[in-house]
């Protein structure tokens, strides 16, 4: 027997059972196919969020996590953005405090994702849909490609902790006059929501268009059962506001320019929904026009506006308010009209709640599925999730090596968006592959500045510049990295890390006079900056041994070369000392204790960097002189 929106359920013989066993598939096909994800690695945000300097590692208690921002990084990172988040980092703080691994924070995502299905279920349910029309559009959802960011990447926890406190909230909010407790409860659930990421307020506005379509002319009784909703928002407004987390973003973009990115932005997520089998981590770019998005974002908009008219009206009826207020509502934040701080027009990760909306409305839609051209819908269904689900578990496994994800991200990444290359490029620079990093990062700050040109007041990140600055001085092109870096200094003066990088360069330039200044300030602004502090000792440990060194010239004893490449390989300007290493090896008078010398460079330049062209070349070389 069907559900009414604000009664009680009553089950027929043998219901329960139904819905159970309709629930239990639909979780299990989720969970096979997102199974690949307890593999993945930690990727793009999950560096910053969960590394030494994230927010969850430097709290010292995991109550100050309720007072900061959700990117604060302490003084060596760029100033933290405008997210409030705690419950996601305390739940991330909660699984580290267990010593849980990467495998076990990705299980802790995909228990929130089958979380979510379960209450996507039981909001259908609520609303009228048969048993197994909830757990085929549950499983459709819970399976669907777009939504393997959400899941596999860990900081995507947001979207699941705001899409299981939205979605709480929405199945467990009663209309009924006594229902004091679960308003209360679906209050609660929905406060966590906000906790997770601010997008569970399409929760709130849910639940709210659910009381203005069952009002029947007492807007004061709704009035009264939306209190606890408020007090819930009222709350974590409250909290934002205690953590000094300011409302939103600043926009380099005119509102007009904004919304036209929006109507591009509609056209995108259109076209996502429509190939939800093509999952993508950049989409797009603004900036940029395309008339296709443009087109079809504005037919889209036109037919928001009717759904947002319908429901002000009160034309739509109760079963359906709720799931298309919420699609809507969760949509319209990401398009850009508010300023956000993302590069590209759309994100596959912005679809989950407003997908979850959009899948109680299916399951609200479908027919009977027992009987006649039912069966064959059904089966065409179940033959889609099979197909999504067997597409999904091929995605999860590119999130096992970074590396290749941000390769195949390249190869399709928009021509105005370079946020791809700089991913892949900080993969090389870590793996010691200098060069190749610094291809990207010079497409990646081409790019951006093709965007400063058409908007002036686009700034290009500063983090891209610093990289970019920190490779061309490991590659001895101290001319472009030196004002590079002086300028990334002068963009943001407070960041602690921008003057060690600075004076790295200085002193891998072996300016070490001007390399001790930059690592003074930097200490200046952080006396507790430890690698500053490291950096400093070695520039001045490195300029003691270099004034002892004669002036640099063709044929001098291979004993002299290993002191001048140990300088170089104590500043950190690893091709130069590879360089002069390599002369060591294969130089005829060099005794065994320049060899020894040699073989411990090359053990640390691959304890830090792995095989690289540089440890290769030095390691071929030791190899010849042993033979």
């Amino acid at each position: 027997m069907r559900t009414a929106v604000a009664g009680k359920r009553t089950d027929a013989p043998g219901e329960r059972r139904a819905r159970a066993a309709a629930l239990g598939a639909a979780l299990l096909v989720v969970a096979i196919a997102h199974a690949g994800a307890l593999g993945a690695a930690l990727v793009w945000d999950d560096h910053h969020l969960l590394g030494p300097q994230g927010s969850v590692t430097r709290a010292e208690h995991w109550t100050q996590l309720f007072s900061m921002r959700f990117w604060e990084m302490g003084s060596d990172a760029a100033p933290a953005e405008e997210y409030y988040r705690p419950l996601t980092l305390t739940s991330f703080r909660m699984q580290l405090a267990l010593g849980a691994g990467s495998a076990w924070l990705h299980a802790g995502n995909l228990l929130l994702h089958l979380c979510a299905c379960a209450l996507l279920f039981a909001c259908a349910l609520r609303f009228g849909a048969t048993p197994r029309a909830a757990a085929l559009a549950s499983a459709l959802f819970g399976t669907l490609p777009r939504l393997t960011e959400s899941v596999t990447i860990v900081s995507g926890r947001t979207d699941l902790l705001a899409s299981v406190g939205a979605l709480g909230a929405l199945a467990l909010h009663s209309s009924a006059p006594g229902a004091h407790a679960r308003r209360w409860a679906a209050a609660a659930l929905l406060l966590a929501g906000l906790l997770g990421k601010e997008v569970a307020l399409a929760g709130a506005v849910a639940i709210a268009a659910l009381e203005w379509a069952q009002r029947s002319g007492s807007l004061s009784r709704a009035a009264r059962n939306l209190i606890p909703v408020a007090c819930a928002v009222a709350t974590f407004a409250l909290l934002r506001l205690a953590a000094q987390v300011p409302a939103a973003a600043q926009s380099p973009f005119a509102l007009a320019d904004r919304a036209l990115f929006g109507l591009q932005a509609l056209g995108a997520y259109a076209g996502m929904i429509a190939l939800p089998a093509s999952p993508q981590l950049v989409i797009g770019s603004v900036g940029w026009t395309d008339p296709l998005h443009l087109a079809v974002g504005a037919v889209v908009a036109l037919g928001l506006a009717a759904g947002i008219a319908a429901l002000l009206a009160g034309r739509v009826p109760a079963r359906h308010a709720a799931w298309l207020a919420l699609a809507i509502a969760a949509l319209l934040p990401v398009l850009h009209v508010v300023p956000i701080s993302v590069r590209s027009i759309a994100a596959d990760r912005f679809l989950y709640l407003p997908l979850a909306g959009a899948a109680i409305g299916l399951a609200l839609g479908l027919p009977r599925l027992d009987v006649g051209r039912g069966r064959m819908l059904a089966a065409g269904l179940a033959l889609a999730v099979l197909g999504l689900g067997a597409t999904t578990a091929a995605r999860t496994r590119d999130f096992r090596d970074e590396r290749v994800l941000w390769e195949k991200e390249v190869r399709r990444a928009h021509p105005g968006n370079g946020q791809a290359h700089f991913e892949l490029a900080n993969q090389r620079a870590w793996r010691g592959d200098a060069r190749g990093a610094l291809t990207l990062y010079a497409e990646s700050l081409r790019r951006e500045r093709a965007l400063q040109e058409r908007f002036p007041r686009w700034s290009v990140p500063v983090l891209l510049r610093a990289n970019t600055g920190l490779v061309l001085s490991e590659l001895g092109r101290f001319d472009e990295a030196v004002p590079l870096l002086a300028e990334v200094v002068a963009a943001e003066p407070s960041v602690t890390s921008h003057h060690l990088y600075l004076g790295t360069a200085l002193s891998r330039a072996l300016r070490f006079a001007e390399a001790d200044a930059a690592l003074s300030r930097a200490l200046a602004l952080d006396p507790g900056y430890r690698s500053a502090a490291q950096a400093r000792a070695r520039n001045r440990r490195a300029q003691a041994l270099w004034a002892a060194l004669p002036p640099e010239r063709e044929g001098e004893p291979a004993a002299l070369r290993a002191r001048r490449a140990q300088v170089y390989q104590w500043v950190g300007h690893l091709e130069r000392a590879a360089t002069l290493w390599i002369d060591v090896a294969r130089a005829e008078d060099a005794d065994a204790e320049a060899l020894s010398a040699a073989e411990r460079a090359l053990a640390q330049q691959r304890q830090v960097f792995g095989e690289t062209p540089a440890t290769r070349a030095l390691a071929s070389a030791l190899a010849e002189r042993r033979s």
